[in-house]
Formats: structure tokens, sequence, C-alpha cells
């Protein structure tokens, strides 16, 4: 809080921010002071990287309405690198190499190459026998490059105790799926460590390259790896079509009020970045929000005096709708991502900077839940420019998606069951001409989708305002169609006394020590994204009718008491802001919160 206070202070175009916490809410007072700041100055903050937990999952600090949420978009093309096998017998094959950091062999030169018929993990695990007869047959070079096939699981740290002698420092390793190998969950850091703690250099190749290499070497010829440090990065395949998608491990939204998140996506996967003495690839929200503040920093390079209000309506209205890739990475081009999961989609900069035509009013429609619907919003067209234009209203859907399971509260599967249902919509105008500085109101009336989803989902699209001058402003809308008011998690068993009866509290005959720990349990359920809640001891004589809030004037009023989680011995005292649902279902009675005895009574 003291350093956006200080930057606040300091007046500038733009505060980017990378924190958060998911146990939390809008009310968090980080998110609250953020808020006011940003009526002065747009304040950006990254979404959260808790995408494999599920929808109503946002970050605290960033789930205020006036702050700019960013979600992260994976490119649909890699980074590789050049190098080229030369055989002895005058053939070539070009080639290109992926590394786990994206980052490039820093070494220039020919180098012998030598083949294996072992996996990586194998060559590290295996016997003495093994090793000896590699290198013996190799005429090993400390500057070789080992050939060996890549291994699908990780090394166990067991088989890698004998691996101390293992001295290559470079190796390629050849599968069939080189550019998407996940170096993460299929190379064990245990190996690197192994094999070589501060030398190691590891990439994959296309399993073409182990064909060639074994066809050379069997017809008696020897291999040389040609590789320069000077050469350029390549992407990988040349040509890709469409935006990007939606990085697995972004948040998803909404805000446990309903309100949309994330307002918007920009690239924040494969990002080189600053590392300790190198640059290297990185991933996260923390590197798609800047990117943001950068765009911002374009536009008021152009728009000096534009404010917190013009940027995020702009930003938001100009920003490209981006596809869903379901969970084995297939596209469904025809079908929108949810945008409780892109937001307003990829920030587009070229027309945010370049449109002339912008949107007035609340750049995103909020439905909230069946309880709360409010289905009707106005829309407020401005025409910018220097030329009359016609505007033609249409709609955008978006995938519906469960948002609900009976069973355990929410789906934490991904990718969440999803359908093609659209909502309806209804427009007081379809069509308009404004003069240049003229405005037009809008009224649309949204209608929930008619969904096969079971239990509860949830819905979004895109009012699309078309311009004769080419332009083309969007306006998302999201509706949750269930009760979050009435949702509760899931429901404990009560354990019982060693009679196996549950004694029920009003008997006055039963007399607790809880000094002495003889007590009793709470069982609890706590609404969905509560903001607080607290178990407070009060008088016998206290009826509902005498509930304050804040309770500390109030004479029936003992305090908070102190519960111990069964589980885990975690203690529970009052909260505010807890996660989706509270993390425990019972606690046992262990005196007061602020540790004063239990009182007699």
């Amino acid at each position: 809080m003291r350093a956006l206070t200080d930057a606040a202070i300091d007046e500038p175009d733009i505060i980017s921010l990378s924190l958060g916490s998911y146990d939390d809410s809008s009310s968090n007072p980080i998110s609250v002071l953020a808020s006011n700041i940003a009526q002065k100055i747009p304040i950006i903050l990254s979404g959260g990287n808790g995408g494999e937990l599920g929808l109503f999952y946002p970050t605290a600090f960033a789930s205020n309405k006036d702050i700019i949420s960013v979600g992260s978009v994976s490119s649909l093309q890699g980074i590789s690198w050049p190098a080229k096998l030369v055989s002895s017998s005058g053939s070539t094959l070009d080639i290109t190499y992926f590394t786990g950091n994206d980052t490039q062999w820093n070494f220039t030169g020919s180098f012998p190459v030598h083949i294996s018929e072992h996996d990586i993990c194998q060559l590290a695990s295996g016997s003495d026998g093994v090793k000896r007869n590699l290198f013996q047959k190799r005429n090993y070079q400390s500057n070789s490059i080992l050939l060996a096939k890549a291994n699908d699981n990780n090394c166990s740290q067991h088989s890698l105790e004998s691996a101390g002698d293992f001295k290559y420092r470079n190796i390629l390793m050849y599968t069939a799926d080189a550019e998407n190998y996940n170096f993460t969950d299929n190379y064990s850091s245990n190996l690197v460590s192994a094999l070589a703690p501060d030398t190691l250099n590891l990439a994959t190749v296309k399993k073409v390259v182990s064909s060639w290499v074994e066809k050379e070497l069997l017809l008696g010829n020897f291999v040389t790896l040609e590789i320069s440090a000077a050469d350029e990065m390549s992407p990988y395949p040349l040509e890709s079509l469409g935006a990007g998608k939606i990085s697995a491990f972004s948040s998803w939204g909404p805000t446990f009020t309903n309100d949309f998140y994330p307002v918007i996506s920009a690239p924040g996967a494969d990002i080189f970045g600053q590392g300790l003495n190198q640059t290297r690839s990185m991933n996260g929200t923390s590197l798609s929000a800047p990117y943001i503040a950068g765009v911002i920093a374009l536009y008021k390079s152009v728009f000096p005096y534009a404010t917190p209000e013009e940027i995020r309506n702009k930003l938001v209205a100009t920003a490209s709708t981006l596809s869903l890739y379901n969970e084995v990475g297939k596209s469904e081009e025809k079908l929108a991502a949810p945008l409780n999961q892109q937001g307003a989609g990829l920030v587009n900069a070229l027309s945010f900077v370049d449109y002339s035509s912008t949107i007035t009013s609340n750049p995103l429609l909020v439905l909230n839940d069946t309880d709360n619907r409010v289905s009707e919003h106005l829309v407020t067209v401005y025409n910018g420019g220097c030329e009359d234009v016609m505007y033609v209203l249409s709609h955008e859907g978006a995938a519906t998606i469960k948002a609900r399971n009976k069973e355990d509260g929410f789906p934490q599967v991904y990718y969440p069951e999803y359908d093609t249902s659209e909502a309806h919509i209804k427009y007081s105008l379809s069509s308009f001409t404004l003069q240049p500085g003229e405005s037009a109101n809008v009224t649309v009336d949204i209608t929930a989708p008619v969904s096969n989803i079971t239990d509860g989902y949830l819905f979004s699209g895109k009012i699309v305002v078309t311009g004769s001058n080419g332009e083309i402003l969007k306006v998302p809308y999201m509706g949750v169609e269930l009760s979050t008011r009435d949702w509760l998690g899931v429901e404990a068993y009560c354990i019982a006394n060693e009679n196996g009866e549950l004694v029920d509290l009003a008997d006055t005959s039963r007399i607790y020590d809880v000094q002495s720990y003889d007590t009793f349990s709470i069982y609890y359920r706590i609404g969905f994204g509560s903001p607080t809640f607290a178990f407070d001891l009060v008088t016998y004589d206290y009826e509902l009718s005498d509930f304050s809030y804040p309770p500390e004037n109030n004479a029936k009023w003992v305090g908070p008491i102190e519960l111990w989680n069964g589980n885990d011995q975690f203690s529970v005292l009052s909260q505010n802001s807890p996660s989706r649902f509270n993390d425990f279902v019972y606690g046992e009675v262990s005196g007061l919160g602020d540790g004063q005895p239990f009182p007699k009574g």
C-alpha cells in the first residue's frame, strides 16, 4: 500500500503491478486503494496464474471494477534455432532445435555427433558398462554432441544416483513432438543437476534427425553439427493462422460478486526477459500486464490527456476476440473462448490508437447471477472522426460453460464442459448514422441462452458495432445462470461422541470444560465468496434481532471464539474474505480469539 501511495504521489502516467492473493475479494484494502487511484491514473494488474483451479478465481487486488486486470495469451508459434548436420559423405541436413527456456546454444563451431540407442534417463541411470561402451565406441570428446531419445517420464532421483560420471554437456533429444516437449514435466531438474549442474545444454529435435544420422553412420560416415551463436531465431511453424490462444495457466473470472474478469488479455507466454546473467523465456500474467502498460504508454504518447476511463473503454472496445482451444489444444475456430477466460480479448494496439469511434458508456456489461439479473443495458457510441459514419449492431456469441457442480461446488477440470448456446439480444436501434462529434444511445436487452448444461452455467458474448468507416467496436457482456447467493460448499459429516451419539448443544445437562480440552465441534459451510465470516460467543439471552455489525458495542456479545481444525490444527478466527468456499468444514472450540480463557456460564 505504501508503494501504491508513493507512486500515486509521483503522478506517473501509468502504474503496473504484479501481485495478488486468491483468498480475498475486491474489498481488500489494496484493491480499494488501487481502484481509488485508478480514477486519475490507469492501473494495470496481472490477472493471476491459477487457470487450473477453475472458474471464479480472480486475484483479490485486481478484482475492482476500475482496475485493468490482464490475462495471458500464448502464441501459436514457438521459438526454434537453426543448425546444420554435415556428413563426411557430403550430405547435409538443415535442422531446428528447441530449448526449455527458448534460449540459443551460445557457442560456435563444428562438433562430432554421437548417437545412443538408449533414452536420456537410461543413460543417466545405466550401468557403468553401458556408459563405458558408449564412451569407448564414440571416441568421447567433451565438446561432442550426444543424440539420444527423449524420455516422456520424469527421471527419478533413484535412477540418477550413478550419473555423476556422465560427461556430455551438449545433448539433443529426438522426439516426434519436439516443439511441444515439456521440459518442466518431462525433464526433471534432478537430471540437470546430476548430469552437469552448470554447463548442460539440452534441446529437442525432430525424430527425422535421428533417422538421418543413423543412416549416415551405418554407411561408415561420420557426422558433425555446425552451429553458430550468431544465427537468428526462427519461429516455428513459419506460418501460423490466428492471433493466439488463452494460456492454460491464465486465471478465470468472474469475481466473487460476478463482475467482469479479466478485463483484457495480452502476450504472457514464452516472453523473453532478463534472467540472472542472461535473457530467458518466461511465462505468466506478470509478463502480460506490462505489455498492456506499454500499449497504453503508446496511446498516451499520441493522446497525452486521455483519462483512465477513456483508455479503459477504448482498450476493451478494440480488443480482438480469441477462439476457444479445448483440453487437448484443439481449436474451435468458429466458437469464441468464454469471456471469463479471455476478457475482452487480445489487445489490438493498432485499432486502440487509430480508431476515431469509441464506446463512452460502461465498456463491460455485467448481467450478474439469477438473483440479481440486470438484463437491460445502455450502450453509447461516439463518432470522434471527421466524417459521417453509419453504425450497424450485431451479436457475437461465445462458448457457454459449466459453472457449478452440485457434488463439489465448481468444475476443477480443464477444459470445463461447454456448448454453443447463445444469448438472445434485443436492440432499441439496429443501425444509425452519426455526424462527427455526435453520440447515440442504444438499449440492449440480453436474455440468457437455453443450455443443456446442468447445475448452472456462465454465458458471454459481445455486442458488435460495425461502422461504415471500417471500424468495429465490441461491447462484452457476461452473466451467471445460477444463484451464487445461495451457493454453499461441500457439507461435512458430523463426528459423533464416544457412544456414537450426537449431543444437542441445547442440552444444558452436558457441561463442557473448554480449558481442559473437553469441548464441542462447530460444523459449517460458508456461502460462496463470503467477504467476512466469524464465530462469536454471545450471552444466553441473545436473539437474532440483537445482531449488529461490527458487534463490539453490543452488551450481549462476548467475543470471537477460536476454532482448531480437526485435520491439521489450523486456527480459525474471525476472517475477512475467504476463498470461494471455506477450506475447512469443522473446528473444535479451544477458547476465545484473543487468547483469554473461555468463560463459565
